[in-house]
């Protein structure tokens, strides 16, 4: 199936700015559920971790298993535009429940326990009827592989300055705004981000338009299954981005635990290391497109896991120093920067439409693999509780055990590694380009 026969215009700087700002928005909320949903729900609310571990896993889990009705509701509209509307009409959904989530209930246990794991589940559920589709806009805005590394370029930027924002203000701000009292700040905290959340998401919809069209798709299970799955490289790549999400979750949700009981700093510090993360990752981004051109978005996607699986090693078998980590810390952003706007755009391409193998479903290809993704996440935060719970962690205590301390320097570090090693090795299952051209060409529409 083919898009529109109408030449296509070029993209303008306001449809690059529209994208980068749904991702700067969607980070808004990816990036504060995984570095501070664990530690809200333990020192916060004091939720034991197991318990944590239990209801992260279980409300990933099943957001995975609602991600690919929102692709099939995607695909199958009848006419019109396919992606845009979920922008628009789920903005306001997304930021409120953004802020419901971060509201702590004072009450017993049990009640405690089910307030945390429906407020978390509904958020992963309304961010799925956003994202999805944002994520699946790409395909829909130009058919030019050249022009799909530059708005996944946009889109990692917009991420980059989110997390940023996120990583140095949260707990600065939470305590701010709370007047020392964690719950209060949090509630607070968790409302303007909502707010803003909701603010980008409208921008972005305001300024990107759909310039290809495809009728509407309901294929057989059989067909998409084997027009999907068959597919090497969107497996080869569903397999890799699982494992790099699942690597990020861990980094990213135990920095916080890392920076206080390894490096003996204070809670925000871990804010400090996921900043020096994301400013260097800036750079990362804005050389990807000539890496990219230089190495090829495979080559280039390869080669950073494998530095990644590097430097995190060195991060738990050297003694390090705060300006140490921090150093670590931008490495890991960079490699992560160039890595991301490379990885977008082969995803891209895997899921056009193809006539010969029958794909025509954009939105449940892009779905499962965001199902994946997220599952993955719910994984990462189990595998930190399950880290913690394993070393005797025990929630608001300042002096943990040399046993607690040891479990959070070997899985902030060794874990990632491992994960980031088969990640490099899925990629090389990616078909390669022939010789003679370049990687990086014009898609068919």
């Amino acid at each position: 199936m083919t898009g529109t026969p109408l030449p296509e215009r070029p993209l303008t700087f306001g449809g690059y700015l529209g994208y980068g700002l749904g991702d700067f928005a969607s980070n808004l909320v990816w990036g504060t559920c995984m570095a501070y949903s664990v530690y809200f729900y333990t020192d916060v609310c004091r939720i034991p971790v197991g318990i944590v571990a239990a209801l992260m896993l279980i409300a990933r889990i099943l957001n995975a298993a609602v991600d690919p009705f929102v692709g099939l509701w995607m695909d199958g509209r009848p006419s019109g535009e396919r992606a845009r509307p979920f922008l628009k009409w789920g903005a306001v959904p997304l930021g409120l429940t953004l802020a419901l989530s971060f509201v702590p209930v004072d009450a017993d246990l049990v009640v405690k326990s089910v307030w945390a794991g429906a407020t978390y589940l509904t958020l992963n559920i309304v961010y799925s009827v956003v994202n999805i589709p944002y994520g699946v806009l790409i395909n829909l805005m130009t058919s030019d592989s050249r022009s799909r590394v530059l708005l996944s370029t946009s889109r990692f930027l917009g991420s980059s300055v989110a997390v940023i924002l996120v990583g140095f203000a949260t707990i600065d701000a939470a305590g701010f705004l709370g007047g020392d009292v964690a719950s209060r700040g949090f509630a607070r905290y968790g409302i303007v981000l909502g707010a803003l959340t909701t603010v980008m998401i409208l921008a972005s919809y305001a300024l990107t338009s759909e310039q290809l069209r495809y009728p509407a798709s309901r294929p057989s299970l059989r067909r998409f299954v084997s027009a999907t799955f068959g597919n090497r490289d969107w497996v080869a790549l569903t397999i890799s981005m699982t494992l790099s999400f699942v690597a990020a979750t861990v980094i990213f949700g135990m920095a916080t635990y890392y920076a206080v009981q390894n490096l003996r700093e204070g809670a925000a510090f871990g804010g400090r290391i996921l900043g020096a993360m994301t400013i260097t990752s800036l750079l990362g981004i804005a050389l990807a497109p000539a890496l990219t051109a230089r190495f090829g978005q495979r080559g280039i996607c390869i080669w950073s896991n494998v530095a990644l699986a590097a430097i995190m090693i060195a991060v738990s078998a050297v003694p390090l120093t705060a300006i140490g980590m921090l150093v670590l810390a931008g490495l890991v952003g960079f490699l992560v920067g160039a890595r991301e706007p490379a990885i977008y755009a082969l995803l891209a391409n895997a899921i056009d439409p193809d006539e010969v193998t029958g794909r025509n479903a954009m939105g449940v290809a892009y779905s499962l693999n965001s199902a994946f993704c997220k599952a993955a996440v719910g994984l990462g935060s189990a595998i930190i509780a399950g880290i913690l719970a394993v070393g005797g962690y025990l929630p608001g205590v300042a002096a943990q055990s040399s046993d607690a301390v040891q479990a959070i320097r070997m899985g902030f570090g060794y874990v990632p590694a491992v994960l980031y090693i088969l990640s490099a090795l899925a990629l090389t299952m990616i078909n390669r380009p022939p010789v003679d051209e370049p990687e990086v060409t014009p898609a068919s529409g």
